[in-house]
């Protein structure tokens, strides 16, 4: 148990240092029981079916518990959000025929409703959480105000070192920010314009091959898609950018590919005989 920074009341953590950190480690682990509890309910019914998943919906439970204790609200989305992915792609393989035009159509509505309606700070009121995202926009404005290199930005993981921390501090009463929680607004001002293409140029490259793998491993292919969706709106209000976090250490494993290893085959000497005397003699004689 950890206390708030802001209130000063006691908030749950957990294994975590924070509740964002709690929720963000639950996040990881409903979704990956959500969809082992997916595979396993397509299985051959038998008591070690059935066993398996009584012991994966007390996991979910107690996970869901903890979702609850830790209050975060976006780790809560997050999870709606891969959830309906992985069943809506399930229910309708053919999707994948489309996913680059369905994500595109999505993400540029998702935009429009922003700019628009300012949607996030719509769906944050409804959630108890204020019209600034409990302060972050308010962040987001005066971080901005402190870019001096927009192209090069102030250096990996230093922007919020020496004079800037300061004058972050004045805005708000001696407390300095230590990130700016928005990945992607993190990443303009540490590495500029230049380090922000190069993410998002990841993140491009991470779905195309999570595209080609829904047509070679389609169950496979919607768990690396809908975790894909889940870290892109994440970072939306964290950090969670960083070598140091769980969702990051989880997004390597969903951005690789492993191809298979491919032995060569050992082909027979057309010397070797069909006696084992003949066979033993030619493994002498390539020996030597």
């Amino acid at each position: 148990m950890t206390y708030d920074e802001w209130s000063r009341l006691p908030v749950i953590a957990g294994i975590s240092v924070g509740k964002n950190s709690l929720g963000m480690d639950c996040l990881i682990l409903r979704f990956s029981f959500f969809w082992h509890l997916l595979q396993t309910w397509r299985t051959e019914r038998d008591t070690q079916r059935r066993n398996e998943l009584w012991l994966i919906v007390g996991f979910l439970i107690g996970i869901l518990y903890l979702l609850r204790l830790s209050h975060s609200a976006t780790a809560t989305i997050c999870l709606l959000v891969a959830i309906l992915i992985v069943v809506f792609v399930g229910v309708r393989p053919t999707i994948k025929n489309f996913i680059g035009t369905y994500m595109l159509a999505a993400l540029v509505l998702l935009v429009a409703a922003q700019l628009a309606f300012g949607i996030s700070g719509l769906l944050s009121e409804s959630l108890g959480r204020g019209s600034t995202l409990t302060g972050r926009t308010e962040l987001w404005e005066h971080c901005l105000q402190l870019q001096s290199n927009p192209i090069f930005g102030a250096g990996y993981d230093s922007f919020f070192l020496g004079e800037r921390g300061k004058r972050l501090a004045e805005f708000y009463h001696k407390w300095t920010p230590g990130s700016a929680q928005n990945s992607y607004l993190q990443t303009y001002l540490n590495l500029g314009l230049i380090g922000l293409s190069i993410l998002i140029g990841l993140l491009i490259a991470t779905f195309w091959k999570i595209r080609l793998e829904l047509f070679r491993n389609f169950e496979w292919g919607r768990y690396r898609l809908a975790f894909l969706v889940a870290v892109v709106v994440r970072a939306w209000t964290e950090s969670c950018f960083t070598t140091g976090g769980g969702l990051w250490f989880v997004f390597y494993i969903i951005a690789m590919d492993y191809p298979l290893t491919h032995l060569p085959t050992v082909q027979p000497s057309v010397w070797v005989g069909s006696s084992e005397e003949s066979r033993e003699f030619a493994y002498a004689e390539d020996e030597l």
